[in-house]
């Protein structure tokens, strides 16, 4: 699941940036 880690990993580099951004 690269979907899986590809929103972990933004999460963690950009956490006030997955407000911004619902993804």
């Amino acid at each position: 699941m690269a979907n899986v880690k590809l929103l972990d990993f933004w999460a963690v580099w950009c956490f006030p940036c997955r407000t911004m951004a619902p993804i």
